[in-house]
């Protein structure tokens, strides 16, 4: 069983012919309404490369792939016992896959927020420990601290398949220790079954995944672009 995150960027050029017609009708109408022509050639491509990514791993075509969702919005395969989870920010993206239970991954960029934004956002989403570390921090570091819990969060949530409803300030962490949360909400079960690992890509941009699974090794590999090949 693996745990296996794909990241790169999106390559603006839109030649989107083969990536449109691997979508399914509901991603098809759903591009079809993105106005902004950057916006829709990144969900165009990315809808196309996790489907390619998926087909490859299932041993299947494409577009026979059924992608469902949730209540909450996260999408699964309906017929087959593989999760998948998809973050991105600008033109960057990360792709989860696993095979060894649920998976949430984010990626965020660090591009310094506003202070008084951070601390409202923190005061809200942190537990009184991570916001105590957060808050013990040098002012240039704080913003850094804060997508390293957050983006930890948002991966657990995520997992969860609740989204924010499951509660950030539910989800609590040590990221200087690698391995398992301190807690999570509580019908994800017991913190213990529950792993995380962050990733550095470059010095602009954090990936954080959450994975219910014994701790193993997750494999980290970079994707050119939407139409290369693996490095």
């Amino acid at each position: 069983m693996t745990i296996e995150i794909v990241y790169g960027a999106v390559n603006p050029h839109p030649e989107l012919a083969d990536d449109w017609r691997i979508l399914d009708k509901t991603e098809q109408q759903r591009a079809s309404r993105i106005g902004n022509p950057l916006a829709r050639t990144r969900y165009i491509k990315l809808r196309a490369l996790t489907r390619r990514l998926l087909a490859k791993r299932l041993n299947c075509r494409p577009d026979d792939l059924t992608i469902a969702h949730g209540a909450h919005g996260k999408p699964f395969l309906p017929d087959h016992k593989f999760h998948f989870n998809l973050s991105h920010s600008h033109d960057q993206f990360a792709l989860a896959l696993s095979d060894a239970g649920e998976v949430g991954v984010d990626l965020e960029r660090f591009n310094p927020p506003r202070p008084l934004h951070v601390a409202r956002l923190a005061r809200r989403c942190f537990a009184n420990d991570e916001l105590a570390f957060w808050q013990n921090q040098p002012t240039a570091r704080q913003w850094q601290v804060f997508f390293q819990f957050w983006t930890l969060k948002e991966a657990l949530v995520k997992a969860s398949g609740l989204g924010i409803q499951a509660g950030l300030r539910n989800a609590r962490f040590d990221f200087q220790s690698p391995g398992h949360p301190l807690a999570v909400p509580e019908h994800m079960g017991r913190p213990e079954d529950w792993c995380w690992r962050q990733h550095n890509i470059g010095q602009a941009s954090l990936v954080s995944v959450v994975y219910r699974a014994p701790e193993r090794q997750v494999s980290w590999r970079e994707y050119a672009d939407l139409t290369g090949d693996h490095k």
